[in-house]
């Protein structure tokens, strides 16, 4: 009885003592007499206090930590006691048996302690051997290390089986939580082990073999096993392990084998993720800079993986982005046709990416909030965004910004991004919410119109430079159209459209902001590889057609370095022969009898005016084209020899600066431009002549200057160089001044990725290289996103362009890793992180990173060819070494494995996105009633477009009936159609191929103001009146926009 008296007294100590709570100071006392009555050893101690009884609940008893503490600081128990009873009584062995055999019963699983006690106990003995307070001696030493080695063991044991059985079983392993967290706790445990002197000195010199080996064995099992969670915990853990591994329990061999395996990357542990205003910035920028890259598809799922669903941090950055794209522009001092393009890109372009975006998410952000988004945008860039530093204004930038803010958010409420009624309070100005917002356009209407009546095309092209939010829908349809009479052949209508859009290169860029190269030129090209001579046709009629076709592609292509690759045209194609050969001059020898007989034939009808109609009979425009650079090679040889007087030389030039000739120049001055650069000929004076009458002489019909004037903006930087290069071998020269002068008011016609010289002087000026001038300008960015009022820098993508084109991908990855790795040592890695990946992120003519596929378009992108590595192919290259040179610069890898997790995540393509079906209108529309005759009223629309009739008329409504129809239904798939629901009203009792027809459903909103009519003007001004609705393709309609140009 005594005997039994005896064995209780320590279970009824620690359960009076939880029962009573009392504290610990009082149970150290109890413990500590009864110790000296009854000593128990330290593991009985610590399975009578750890183990939960019957009647325990999972909840862990916040005293029982603490009694175990008091009893480890007095020594009644070590570290190898709690350890040796949680290793048997883990819960992390429960799951393990629960996995296989399925749920344990009540009883069975009381009998494991709570993960929470497990945690807490393995947290406190890492803080005591972290401390030195533990070991205090061998034998604890020996026991701690034979419990944890046997623990961990059991852990990777556990482990192994498990998978196996899941693999027979064909399930899915998943690591519970509760496993993750106790393997966690180990590894903690065991690392401050490691780490601990004693301990190390201990396995050094006094450990067993058997338990050496069985160490050994053990934590490289554990190793493996906290490697396969890549936790942040994890990831600190293992290294440290590691290291342990290799200098303490490896023999030599295997120590020397595991130095020269490379470090697992896992170990690398990413910063927080910070959305700067430099990254939008640069991808923003990087659109607009040389030829638009404005693939609405490749926008948003860009800005879908670089936001997710922070509707809030996109909406605001986009805008301010949209903002610090055109002030930067402005302190650059780029050409007013770039400033052009970007200014129509934020008011225009924005506002239906954002619609996009918002329905494409399946998400509806309430009105309210995007109306602080925007305030808050606004607040952040301030109306002084334009201001210099010293208060002055740069290139009237205070108003252009005021404009363009009233104009965004006027775009923004033509859209139904906010009401109309929010204007004024967004723009600070009572006076601005007086004037109406304008009327909705649609594409499919205007296409209507304009193919029942081809004149009204030239209507559109006003509205294509205009600042009003339709755009996109002006844009679609003039694509459409030009479409339509390619393939109809309607060539009276497409020389007008052709001859309008050639004059207007500002428009060239727009329709490139919604639509590919592919999409408008290969129509174009197709019809000019086609063209033939009808019967009883007129041939001088025929090249006049010709021409004017032909200029506008050519316009588009030396505008914007264009390839017959980016406009899908084979090998074989007039354009592509044109393109790649139209500058070359044959040798006599060389041509074929054919050839030989137009060239004669030419050379007569330039030099015999009675002889001109039989070039033109004899030859077809093609085949002309081809041989212009022979006939002025030709024709310069000549004259140089003799047999033919300068005079007769310049009449006959006559000829070639008439509208059915004049496109040939281009091929012309391109082949005198790379003559007249060689230095052994000597017929330069004869050129120079042929210069002054091709360049200075002014054509006498109205469009015959006008196609000159474009000749001229499409050869000027060649022509320019050229001519400097002559006067610079031959400075005495007077007739190359005037030329230049000429040449001076047709600059900054290109949109490409080219530099000038004082650009690439100013990035790599002496002692400063490329490389040098690339780090400082991301430590500019870094600086201006931790301090966004900075505006004292001009920085822009081609910077990096020319740097990866001169210097190879390699050498510019180098320099921005050494950058980031500075500025991440300096504690702004974050920051410096997000510049890095916008530059590895950015959109480019050449070897983009993300592809430019224009999935909306009617023709998508073709598959650019690759001539070099970009940034991101040599990023993969380096992250797959960085485990070697994390042995050298570590902080180097650090940022190649960052770099390449952040681009890689940006960068993800999916699936061709599909857009989301239209989002209920969140009662913008209450109160609307959409009847099965207002449905009626859609399948008529097309036909009340191609007859010109006012709306009122062919509907058979008033104008008060009419205020009370919404038909801005959703618009089908397509990717123009994305407007969100919080835009579009439902459209109830319509039939489903009345609004989604084929994905070409029409959608529009009929109005009070029918009759008000619309100014074309290129700045978008809604108050003018344009006449009656018979000549005007706008009168009557507000219509839905659309940026969808399939057809």
């Amino acid at each position: 009885m005594a005997i039994l008296e005896r064995k209780n007294e320590w279970p009824n100590l620690i359960k009076r003592c939880l029962q009573n709570r009392l504290r610990s100071e009082k149970f150290e006392i109890l413990a500590q007499d009864l110790y000296k009555k009854n000593p128990i050893p330290g593991r009985q101690l610590a399975e009578l206090l750890l183990t939960p009884g019957p009647g325990a609940t999972t909840a862990l008893d916040p005293l029982i930590v603490v009694y175990f503490e008091r009893l480890l600081a007095t020594d009644k128990l070590d570290s190898s006691d709690p350890l040796s009873i949680l290793s048997i009584q883990s819960r992390n062995r429960q799951l393990k048996l629960e996995s296989i055999t399925g749920p344990l019963d009540d009883y069975t699983a009381r009998q494991y302690c709570s993960v929470d006690l497990e945690e807490i106990v393995l947290n406190r003995l890492t803080k005591a051997f972290m401390s030195g307070a533990r070991p205090k001696t061998l034998a604890e030493t020996r026991k701690t290390l034979s419990i944890v080695s046997e623990w961990m063991s059991a852990l990777a044991a556990s482990n192994t089986r498990d998978s196996v059985l899941h693999a027979m079983s064909g399930t899915i392993q998943e690591v519970h939580p509760y496993a993750i967290v106790v393997r966690e706790a180990l590894g903690m445990l065991v690392t401050a082990m490691a780490e601990n002197p004693k301990v190390l000195g201990f396995i050094d010199k006094a450990l067993s073999k058997d338990l050496k080996q069985g160490l050994d064995h053990s934590v490289s099992q554990f190793i493996q096993l906290l490697s396969q969670a890549q936790t942040q915990t994890s990831v600190v853990v293992v290294p440290r392990l590691q290291l342990f591994y290799k200098d303490h329990l490896m023999s030599e061999d295997a120590a020397k084998d595991l130095n020269d395996m490379p470090l697992p990357l896992e170990t690398v542990i990413d910063l927080p993720i910070m959305n700067t205003p430099s990254g939008l910035y640069l991808f923003f920028n990087s659109l607009l800079v040389t030829r638009p890259l404005t693939d609405d598809f490749m926008i948003t799922g860009y800005l879908q993986n670089r936001y997710k669903n922070d509707f809030q941090s996109l909406t605001v950055d986009v805008i301010t982005a949209g903002l610090d794209t055109l002030s930067k522009a402005v302190y650059r001092g780029e050409s007013d046709d770039t400033l052009f393009s970007m200014r129509s890109f934020f008011v225009n372009k924005i506002p239906l990416l954002l619609c996009y975006y918002y329905a494409s998410m399946g998400s509806v952000v309430p009105l309210p909030m995007l109306e602080t988004y925007m305030v808050a945008a606004f607040n952040q860039r301030g109306f002084n965004a334009f201001s210099s530093s010293h208060g002055s204004d740069v290139a009237g930038g205070n108003t252009l910004l005021s404009n363009v803010r009233q104009q965004f958010v006027y775009a923004c409420a033509l859209q139904k991004l906010i009401p109309e009624s929010s204007i004024g309070s967004i723009l600070g100005e009572r006076s601005a919410s007086s004037k109406p917002v304008g009327p909705r356009l649609a594409k499919e209407v205007l296409v209507a119109r304009c193919q029942a009546n081809p004149e009204k095309a030239q209507e559109l092209l006003g509205r294509l430079e205009g600042m009003d939010g339709n755009v996109g829908a002006v844009a679609g349809a003039l694509v459409e159209i030009m479409r339509t009479l390619c393939n109809a052949r309607e060539i009276m209508s497409l020389k007008s459209l052709c001859g309008a859009l050639s004059r207007r290169p500002r428009s060239l860029d727009i329709l490139l902001q919604y639509s590919s190269p592919a999409s408008i030129l290969q129509p174009l090209c197709q019809l000019l590889d086609d063209w033939k001579y009808d019967e009883d046709e007129e041939h001088q009629p025929v090249y006049d057609d010709f021409a004017a076709v032909l200029l506008l592609v050519l316009a588009f292509v030396h505008r914007h370095g264009l390839s017959y690759l980016d406009i899908g045209l084979g090998p074989k194609s007039f354009t592509t022969q044109l393109l790649e050969h139209g500058h070359e001059a044959l040798p006599i020898d060389q041509l074929s009898e054919e050839q030989s007989k137009h060239l004669a034939s030419w050379l007569r009808g330039l030099f015999d005016a009675d002889a001109i109609d039989d070039a033109f009979s004899a030859c077809s425009p093609q085949e002309f084209y081809m041989l212009v650079p022979t006939l002025f090679d030709q024709t310069v040889s000549a004259c140089f020899a003799g047999i033919i007087g300068s005079d007769t030389v310049k009449n006959g030039l006559e000829y070639m600066l008439d509208t059915f000739l004049l496109p040939s120049l281009v091929g012309a001055l391109t082949w005198m431009t790379a003559h007249a650069a060689e230095p052994t000929h000597n017929d330069l004076d004869i050129v120079m002549q042929v210069f002054r009458k091709l360049i200075r002489h002014t054509p006498t019909s109205g469009d015959a200057q006008a196609m000159h004037s474009t000749i001229l903006s499409i050869m000027s930087t060649r022509l320019d160089k050229c001519l400097r290069e002559i006067q610079r071998r031959e400075p005495t020269r007077q007739d190359i001044g005037p030329l230049l002068e000429v040449l001076a008011n047709h600059r900054n016609f290109e949109r490409t990725a080219s530099v000038s010289i004082t650009d690439l002087e100013s990035w790599a000026s002496p002692p400063n290289s490329l490389q040098d001038s690339l780090k400082s300008t991301i430590r500019q960015f870094v600086a201006w996103s931790a301090e966004p009022t900075m505006h004292t820098f001009n920085l822009d993508n081609r910077q990096l362009n020319v740097s990866i084109k001169l210097l190879g991908a390699k050498q510019v990855l180098d320099a921005i890793i050494e950058e980031a790795k500075s500025q991440t040592e300096a504690g702004r890695g974050s920051i410096a992180l997000d510049v890095a990946t916008a530059l590895f992120c950015a959109p480019s003519t050449e070897n983009s990173p993300i592809p430019i596929q224009w999935h909306g378009s009617p023709i998508p992108a073709p598959v650019p060819p690759r001539t070099q590595l970009n940034l991101r192919e040599m990023l993969k290259l380096e992250f797959d070494d960085a485990g070697e040179l994390m042995k050298t610069d570590l902080g180097a890898a650090e940022a190649i494995v960052r770099l390449h997790r952040m681009v890689e995540n940006q960068l993800l393509v999916s699936a061709v996105p599909q857009m989301a079906a239209p989002i209920q209108d969140m009662g913008l529309m209450q109160g609307i009633d959409l009847s099965v005759s207002d449905a009626a009223a859609v399948s008529a629309l097309t036909a009340a477009a191609a007859a010109d009739q006012p709306l009122e008329q062919q509907f058979g409504l008033t104008g008060a009936e009419m205020a009370g129809i919404d038909l801005s239904g959703g618009l089908g798939g397509e990717m123009g159609d994305a407007v969100p629901g919080m835009m579009r009203s439902s459209v109830s009792g319509m039939p489903a191929d009345a609004t989604n027809a084929g994905g070409a459903g029409l959608g529009l909103t009929l109005d009070t103001s029918v009759d008000a009519g619309l100014d074309l003007g290129g700045e978008g001004d809604m108050s003018g009146i344009m006449g009656t609705d018979e000549d005007n393709i706008f009168a009557g309609l507000e219509l839905d926009n659309d940026m969808d140009f399939q057809m």
